[in-house]
């Protein structure tokens, strides 16, 4: 789910249209995966969309700037050089 891509007002509305899609019981999925589907549902409804501690305009980062700052790690044993990207919000 990308939720925290979108404006803060339009996260709860996209999340009901998920939720509601997700548990359709006409989709054609095994009990297993829809009973994990509906976890993770409710698991991101009570945490993050229903939350008392944060709310979707705590965590959107839609229009946010982002900044890439790359981390070499360079290793003496191989002289292997790796990268790790991170991206941060502003």
């Amino acid at each position: 789910m990308s939720l925290h891509l979108l404006p803060h007002g339009k996260i709860e509305a996209a999340f009901n249209r998920l939720h509601a899609q997700g548990t359709d019981r006409t989709l054609p999925i095994e009990r297993r995966q829809r009973s994990m589907l509906i976890q993770l549902l409710d698991y991101v409804e009570t945490t993050w969309i229903d939350s008392t501690n944060w709310s979707p305009k705590d965590w959107s980062v839609y229009m946010q700037k982002v900044i890439s700052v790359s981390h070499f790690v360079i290793s003496n044993l191989s002289h292997h050089v790796s990268c790790v990207n991170y991206l941060m919000y502003l």
